[in-house]
């Protein structure tokens, strides 16, 4: 008699199901970037009244300078170009400098110092102090409110560079997928391992449920754990960055 080889089959939990996965994956990448973009938002919020006063106040000194009489126009010229050539990184660490100080009511709608999202957005924030800085430069070399037009001038590269960081640093992988209930129940419950880049590991919960538009199980949106702590689709992206 022809024996023939048994081959198992693998059995799948609903929570393993790849179009779930591949949605789950799709919601991290949304939901961090949704993070990342509202921090900088707030951050900017606070950022550039103070960089104009920080700004105003270094031309106030090179005002003195230039009354003072001390320098002849070549010299003066010099100097001038020497203060203003970084101005907007020097005003951005102190900046930083006086926020990290600040102490600040949780509130979503308020900038706060995070070390993790500026580690995060550090190629972002040079990029876009970098554009002020030559928009500065270009206005110091005749170029009529080149500074004032470089705020409404869209640039694709930002969305670009945003979209790199979030999947340099979260291209995750699920690992340890389980069920945690039967699937006759009327919501699914599962836990996984999601590993970031750099080993990076945060225990993750999530549900499922059964949608009668779709007819089949979909992600519940009000339904995720990170490390224990509960959030939904509205702050998932700050509580995965803020366990990276």
């Amino acid at each position: 008699m022809l024996m023939l080889p048994i081959i198992p089959v693998y059995a799948q939990t609903e929570c393993e199901n790849p179009r779930i996965l591949k949605e789950l994956e799709e919601e991290i990448s949304r939901s961090v970037e949704k993070s990342l973009d509202r921090y900088f938002y707030y951050r900017q919020k606070l950022s550039n009244p103070y960089f104009a006063e920080y700004i105003h106040e270094e031309k106030e000194k090179l005002e003195d300078m230039a009354r003072s009489q001390k320098y002849s126009p070549e010299e003066f010229n010099q100097i001038l170009k020497e203060r203003i050539k970084n101005i907007y990184k020097d005003a951005n660490s102190e900046f930083i400098n006086i926020v990290k100080q600040q102490e600040v009511e949780e509130d979503d709608s308020t900038y706060q110092y995070n070390q993790v999202f500026e580690k995060l957005l550090e190629p972002y924030i040079d990029y876009q102090l970098s554009k002020k800085q030559k928009a500065m430069m270009r206005e110091f070399d005749g170029a009529e409110n080149a500074i004032f037009t470089s705020y409404f001038k869209f640039d694709p590269n930002d969305e670009k560079l945003l979209n790199d960081i979030v999947h340099r640093n979260f291209n995750v992988k699920f690992l340890e997928i389980k069920q945690l209930n039967t699937s006759n129940s009327e919501s699914v419950h599962c836990q996984m391992t999601l590993n970031f880049n750099k080993n990076k590991q945060v225990d993750f919960k999530y549900s499922l449920f059964f949608s009668t538009t779709h007819k089949n199980l979909q992600l519940s949106p009000i339904e995720f754990y990170v490390n224990n702590r509960h959030g939904d689709f509205n702050n998932f992206g700050q509580n995965l960055i803020e366990n990276f």
